[in-house]
């Protein structure tokens, strides 16, 4: 299991008031995307599905930068002190402190960048919206 949640203001680098946007999972070869909003509907079946699921599998998830993701995951509501997740089967975020101590991988794609010498796109999800006379096609 890989959770990846995205934070789309990363304004702060502290782990205070962390918010995300939107939530990844993928299982085996599925792949499953979660909006905040859809997280923050009245129907609260899909909230306590997550949890449950979450609960279950967090000893064989992958995850970046574990500290952070549990602020994020709180801030979806996934966590509160009823429920909590516990230590994963891999931070790559530490797995790339502890293979060179010297890099710091704020993120995945530096990761992808450093390790793999994988260039991601320049463009940013948050800003990538279509400007007057432009078509938003994606």
């Amino acid at each position: 299991v890989v959770i990846y949640a995205h934070e789309c203001n990363k304004n702060s680098k502290h782990h205070f008031k962390l918010t995300a946007d939107s939530l990844i999972i993928l299982v085996a070869n599925k792949a499953v995307l979660l909006y905040a909003s859809d997280l923050q509907s009245s129907d609260r079946a899909l909230l306590e599905m997550l949890r449950k699921f979450l609960q279950k599998n967090s000893s064989i998830t992958v995850l970046h930068d574990y500290k952070k993701h549990l602020g994020l995951l709180k801030s979806l509501k996934l966590f509160d002190s009823n429920n909590s997740f516990d230590t994963p089967l891999l931070d790559t975020r530490l797995a790339s402190y502890l293979l060179e101590p010297d890099f710091r991988a704020e993120t995945l794609e530096n990761m992808a960048e450093h390790y793999l010498d994988i260039q991601p796109d320049e463009d940013n999800l948050c800003e990538n919206e279509a400007k007057q006379g432009e078509l938003d096609l994606l």
